[in-house]
C-alpha cells in the first residue's frame, strides 16, 4: 500500500493536487548489487560506493537505476596530536520518477498522471577539511560546490529544489570519558 499524487489544472488556471491511495497487485521485490572499493596510498585515501537496483513494479517503488559515492581526501597527523583531513566528496544518481513530496501529508507520493517530472542525473560535489584534536572535531565545508556548472536540475525531489551553494562550519565534541 502506498499514497500516489498527481498535479491537474482546474478551468481558472489553478494547480490542484490530487492524493489517494493505491495498492500493488503483487508483492514488490527489489534486487541491488553494491561494490564497495577504498583505497589507500600514502595520505591519499579514496573510498567509493557504486549501488545498482532495481524495483519489479517502478510505478509503486521508483529507485535510481545507479547511485554512485566517491570521497577523495588526504589524511596526515600534525605532531601526533592533530588528525587533518582536507578532500571532496561526489554524490549522484541517475534519472528517475523520484517520490513526490505532499506537505499537507508530511509525507512522500508517487508520481502519476501526466505531469510526472524526473530528477537526477546531476553531480553533487562537496569540499571539506577536518580537523580532529582529542575529543574535539573542527569543520569547514562547503557544499555544492559544483552549482550552476551543468544543468540548473538540482533536485532530489520533484519540485523542491535542494540547497544552492553553502558555506557550513562548526565544531563537534564528544563527551565521554
Amino acid at each position: 500500500t502506498y499514497l500516489a499524487q498527481s498535479y491537474t489544472r482546474s478551468t481558472a488556471g489553478q494547480k490542484a493536487t490530487d492524493v489517494w491511495v493505491e495498492q500493488a497487485d503483487n508483492n514488490i521485490s527489489v534486487f541491488t548489487l553494491q561494490l564497495l572499493q577504498d583505497f589507500r596510498l600514502g595520505i591519499l585515501n579514496w573510498e567509493n560506493a557504486i549501488t545498482m537496483q532495481k524495483s519489479t513494479d517502478d510505478d509503486a517503488l521508483p529507485l535510481p537505476a545507479f547511485n554512485i559515492y566517491s570521497n577523495l581526501y588526504i589524511n596526515f597527523n600534525v605532531r601526533k596530536v592533530l588528525d587533518i583531513n582536507f578532500g571532496f566528496d561526489v554524490r549522484y544518481f541517475t534519472e528517475y520518477y523520484a517520490p513526490d513530496y505532499s506537505p499537507a501529508l508530511g509525507s512522500f507520493t508517487t508520481q502519476n498522471g501526466d505531469n510526472r517530472v524526473k530528477t537526477g542525473n546531476y553531480p553533487w560535489v562537496n569540499v571539506y577539511a577536518d580537523f580532529f584534536l582529542k575529543h574535539a572535531r573542527f569543520f569547514v565545508m562547503f557544499s555544492h560546490v559544483n552549482k550552476g556548472m551543468f544543468n540548473k536540475n538540482y533536485f532530489l525531489t520533484p519540485h523542491y529544489p535542494t540547497n544552492s551553494a553553502v558555506l557550513r562550519f562548526g565544531v563537534s565534541w564528544n563527551f565521554f570519558n
